[in-house]
């Protein structure tokens, strides 16, 4: 059975450890600051129609909050798309103005072509592969047991067929996005 105070426990907690205020939190759930501070004190239940989201924000499962802790299905980090994305970029640059008869590039190329059998010169070529060197890091930090944000994913991902693979993988791992109200 649920405990509303050890759930409200929780939720507080996890809203702490991400220096959220119960305003922010309640702002990404739409709903108010007292709404969350009567979850966090026990005297309710978040509705069940946003444990998800609620979860989701906190970077854990609904399992996790109703079961009072037990059985938690924490993620290990957040993996920002966007410092993905950026990630990506500055190794192009890297690339650029080290020139690729640069030692140093040679042995990061080297490096990665040995551990992933790719070419990464041309993984850097287009926006396209670009694209598929970011999805690649993050389905490999979803398969690590990261949060990647599905809502981030669909607005920073370019190309529908690497936003579908990441959308896809984000839901194998129990990671859904927020509904739209």
């Amino acid at each position: 059975m649920t405990d509303p105070v050890k759930t409200g426990e929780l939720i507080a907690a996890r809203r702490k450890r991400l220096h959220m205020t119960q305003a922010e939190l309640g702002e990404k759930l739409m709903v108010s600051a007292q709404a969350v501070s009567k979850w966090e004190s026990g005297q309710a239940l978040p509705d069940a129609a946003l444990l998800i989201d609620l979860a989701a924000a906190l970077y854990t499962s609904a399992d996790y909050l109703l079961r009072g802790g037990a059985a938690e299905a924490q993620f290990t980090r957040a993996v920002s798309v966007a410092d993905t994305v950026r990630a990506v970029e500055c190794l192009a640059e890297a690339r650029r103005l080290m020139g690729r008869d640069n030692t140093i590039w040679q042995g990061m190329a080297e490096g990665v072509e040995a551990r992933m059998n790719t070419d990464l010169d041309e993984l850097l070529s287009t926006d396209f592969l670009r694209e598929c060197t970011v999805v690649e890091l993050l389905c490999q930090a979803l398969e690590q047991g990261a949060y990647v944000d599905p809502e981030e994913a669909k607005s920073l991902l370019k190309h529908d067929h690497w936003r579908n693979m990441v959308l896809a993988r984000c839901e194998r791992k129990g990671i859904l996005p927020r509904k739209a109200e």
